[in-house]
């Protein structure tokens, strides 16, 4: 079972691309902590407010392909010097 330590929300904003697609873009004011999370836990979440007003969370676990695939996007990224 997931705990409270095994899970964190992503900082991020949605943003309407048609009415019915959107992209999940991380805040880069919260850098570090989004990199962290997604660098160090097994699961993230990402939480959404829906034009109906009411909340949603989707919940994500890496699994061993996650994790290497994040490994490699974080090691990628280094090598340009982001």
């Amino acid at each position: 079972m997931k705990t409270d330590d095994d899970i964190r929300p992503l900082t991020a904003s949605a943003v309407r691309i048609t009415d019915n697609a959107y992209v999940i873009v991380l805040a880069a004011d919260a850098l570090q902590s989004n990199m962290a999370i997604l660098q160090h836990l097994p699961s993230f979440e990402i939480q959404l407010l829906l034009s109906n007003g009411r909340r949603a969370t989707l919940s994500l676990e890496k699994g061993l392909s996650g994790d290497s695939a994040f490994a490699a996007a974080f090691a990628a990224w280094e090598r340009q010097g982001r």
